[in-house]
């Protein structure tokens, strides 16, 4: 179910903020070049469980907090916890508000992970069993199949693949356990390479614990790290025992400006990492900056007229220095926010009006629990994905279940179809890789034209606004 402009998104400028910022830091603050958001008028409910009955779901399947994954054209993937009534864990995938089940687990036993989905729509999670782990499984929606990509062991040992990510060149990263070592690991062509590790996994390694890492499109992983020595460091690992060092924290190195680091990161295209950090000396105000090592921007922080709180959820970013993260607006409601440095958008929070199956709908609960699950998700048009309880419209005592949608960024560039500003050698991959039939329109980003086809009409649309 798509509607627009029942969600406006409310802005501040930041531009002041970010100055004060880089002065009592000695960071450098790098305002976003623009300092344009994008609208996002048109939310889409993609798939509801719970309420009188499910959308595009069976009845009886779960998915709460889990963390949906978005795609460059909008693609959405999800755990379920149960599929229907089975009590099997399973993988939904879909988009432009249609999908359904696609991988059900033989039996009661495994657990998936939060997937991850590229542009073409290729989606890997992992299975596991207690301590065991079933293998890397990867959807293939051209076969509509489900299979084990990676197995357990290997040349590395590897006993459990944790927050797996797949980039749009078929590339697959992982925070592997192996024994009672971790290392962050990129499969490329079959062929497993370990980025950084323990001790145990790497002689000599500094790090004696890996947190959730982020994977990008140049197959470069970042994450927060753990020192052996002491305090915690954020680091992007570029292969060969390489990395670059973007933040590190006050126990790390005493002239730091951040006094801590929420758990996840995320990494852009172009090596800048988006994080959250609680900032020294002001009594833990949390921020969240997005930086490359050298020049720091601050998109947000704690009690600066928007944004009264920021939780430790993950963040997520684009190329056009887009920062999606949880937190508080100014009447201390829960919400989603994107900011660029420049400006901040309230996307959606707590009583946010939304379509759904049902009718107009609010995001809301009957009682006082969180009203998002997991992480807020950018793709790189902007485009973003959420997980969010539901209650009709204007009586949150009776609850409708928990929704994913899809808040779409505005565009006004055909044939930028993976949304960074620019129609280029990446759109035209895109394009090549839909031509054909479309057979659901809605799905079909790459045609241009609307007659439900990607072919020689939209490739001119595509070759008319080549370049900036």
């Amino acid at each position: 179910m798509r509607c627009t402009a029942l969600v406006g998104a409310c802005r501040t400028d930041r531009v002041s903020c970010a100055g004060a910022f880089a002065a009592l830091t000695s960071l450098a603050a790098a305002s976003a070049a623009s300092g344009q958001l994008p609208e996002w008028t048109t939310i889409e409910l993609q798939a509801r469980s719970g309420g009188p009955a499910p959308f595009n779901l069976p009845p009886g399947a779960i998915f709460t907090s889990g963390t949906p994954a978005i795609g460059g054209q909008g693609q959405i993937a999800f755990r379920l916890i149960t599929v229907g009534s089975s009590g099997v864990a399973g993988l939904w995938s879909g988009g432009g508000g249609t999908g359904q089940v696609v991988y059900a687990a033989p039996d009661q036993d495994p657990v998936i992970t939060d997937p991850s989905i590229n542009a073409f729509g290729e989606v890997v999670f992992d299975q596991y069993d207690l301590f065991s782990s079933d293998g890397l499984f990867r959807y293939d929606p051209k076969l509509e199949e489900a299979f084990v990509e990676i197995a357990p062991g290997g040349p590395l040992g590897i006993d459990l693949f944790g927050s797996p990510q797949i980039n749009d060149a078929g590339a697959i990263a992982f925070r592997a356990a192996i024994g009672s070592g971790q290392a962050h690991v990129v499969v490329v062509a079959g062929v497993q390479s370990v980025l950084a590790g323990t001790p145990s996994v790497m002689p000599g390694s500094p790090y004696s614990f890996l947190f959730t890492p982020s994977l990008n499109n140049a197959g470069q992983v970042a994450s927060k790290v753990q020192r052996a020595s002491g305090g915690n460091e954020i680091r992007v690992f570029t292969g060969g025992g390489d990395s670059v060092l973007i933040a590190a924290d006050s126990a790390a190195n005493p002239r730091s400006p951040f006094q801590s680091f929420g758990n996840g990161v995320g990494l852009v295209d172009d090596g800048r990492v988006a994080f959250i950090a609680s900032i020294a000396g002001t009594g833990g105000d949390r921020g969240v900056f997005l930086s490359d090592g050298i020049e720091t921007t601050e998109i947000a922080r704690e009690h600066d007229g928007t944004v009264t709180e920021i939780e430790f959820f993950n963040p997520s970013a684009n190329a056009q220095g887009l920062v999606a993260f949880r937190g508080r607006d100014a009447d201390g409601l829960r919400a989603i926010f994107v900011g660029d440095g420049v400006e901040i958008a309230r996307v959606v929070g707590d009583r946010s009006a939304v379509p759904t199956d049902l009718g107009p709908a609010q995001i809301d609960r009957p009682d006082f629990s969180p009203v998002f699950g997991g992480n807020p998700r950018l793709n790189a048009r902007g485009d973003l994905a959420f997980n969010a309880s539901l209650t009709p419209l204007g009586n949150p005592t009776t609850s409708w279940g928990s929704g994913i949608f899809v808040a779409y960024a505005d565009t006004d560039r055909p044939g930028d179809l993976d949304g960074n500003g620019v129609v280029d050698g990446a759109d035209l991959t895109l394009m090549l890789a839909a031509w054909g039939a479309c057979g659901e329109c809605v799905k079909c980003p790459s045609d241009l034209d609307g007659d439900c086809a990607v072919g020689g009409a939209d490739l001119a649309v595509l070759l008319a606004n080549w370049g900036d």
